[in-house]
């Protein structure tokens, strides 16, 4: 800004900036409603499911994620006959 050096000049700049924060308050309130718009839990969930599906590596995160599922429960079902089975036989050579 220029310094000012009448009366005149004090008034411009001062009506100026008052036209300033007008526009600004309101493109503040624009851009809360819009956040506040985007923070709804429904527009969360939305997006974010938007997000997980048109994501560029979808695919391959459901099959690694669905590789792991089954791997967790083969291996459960495994060692669980397993160690009952074992868990028998070292009773039965106890007794």
């Amino acid at each position: 800004m220029e310094k000012i050096t009448n009366s005149m000049e004090l008034k411009e700049a001062i009506r100026q900036l008052e036209e300033k924060k007008v526009a600004e308050k309101e493109l503040l309130k624009e851009e809360f409603g819009i956040a506040r718009e985007r923070l709804k839990p429904k527009n969360v969930v939305k997006s974010t499911f938007n997000q997980v599906f048109t994501g560029p590596n979808f695919f391959r995160t459901a099959m690694i994620a669905s590789a792991g599922v089954t791997a967790a429960y083969l291996s459960k079902k495994y060692f669980q006959g397993l160690t009952g089975r074992l868990l028998k036989k070292v009773l039965g050579r106890v007794l």
